[in-house]
């Protein structure tokens, strides 16, 4: 094994009597092939039947920084073969061992939900969208980073440390204006494929701020979001403002 990546796969499962998982078929060679290419950690939990089950929460965690990542792409390296010197970012096997275990669990509904690259000096965080497959949309994720991060700077210098990839902007406005998809009790209905190339949310450590950046535009909104945590955290407290008042005020 050459590739200088490391994953951490998380997801929920079926219990099978007292300490075992009900797991999609070829899961044991979905892990071998991981850990053929990559120092690889896969844990499943125990769970209760209903959504979420075997939704994968991934962590891509290379030796490589986010600005190396753009001048490769920018140069003509694919996306998921990157290598510069002694740092790579190989990430095709997994991409082929996913789609794998996808086709052969067809009784399963086996996704990605979640996928977290961590580079040397950011990290880019996306989120599936209900109907969608994250997979599929990575490489064109990837070479729409590559065209617009020089306009993703705060003030033309810095460069943001999260991008959360997508967000969306909540037509209540209730609690806030731009926010991530929600796991439960969404009001959004119309996210889509496109969605993933609409607004994405940016965090920056010197500037100390938080921005939406608008791809069609190619510009920074001066507005935060919420990500899901944060915008319940806010809902409750919005709730609870609303009973300290009492009614009729």
């Amino acid at each position: 094994m050459t590739n200088n990546v490391a994953l951490n796969i998380e997801y929920w499962a079926c219990q099978e009597g007292d300490n075992a998982l009900l797991e999609p078929v070829g899961m044991p060679e979905f892990i071998e092939d991981l850990e053929q290419n990559y120092v690889a950690r896969v844990h499943g939990r125990p769970a209760d039947l209903g959504g979420g089950l075997y939704e994968f929460a991934v962590q891509v965690i290379a030796s490589i920084s986010i600005n190396d990542v753009v001048k490769l792409i920018s140069d003509g390296v694919a996306f998921d073969l990157l290598k510069l010197g002694a740092k790579s970012f190989i990430f095709r096997p997994l991409l082929e061992a996913f789609r794998k275990l996808k086709s052969g669990a067809k009784d399963t509904a086996v996704d990605i939900h979640e996928i977290r690259f961590i580079f040397k000096d950011a990290e880019i965080i996306v989120s599936r969208i209900p109907g969608t497959s994250v997979y599929e949309c990575l490489e064109g994720i990837f070479k729409t980073l590559v065209v617009n991060y020089s306009t993703l700077k705060a003030n033309g210098n810095e460069p943001p440390y999260e991008i959360h990839v997508p967000v969306f902007e909540d037509p209540s406005g209730e609690v806030c204006r731009f926010r991530q998809l929600l796991d439960v009790d969404e009001t959004i209905q119309d996210a889509d494929q496109a969605s993933y190339f609409k607004l994405w949310g940016v965090r920056y450590d010197f500037d100390r701020a938080v921005r939406v950046y608008d791809l069609p535009r190619r510009i920074l909104i001066d507005s935060t979001y919420l990500t899901v945590d944060e915008y319940w955290k806010a809902w409750d407290e919005t709730r609870k403002a609303s009973r300290n008042l009492g009614p009729g005020l």
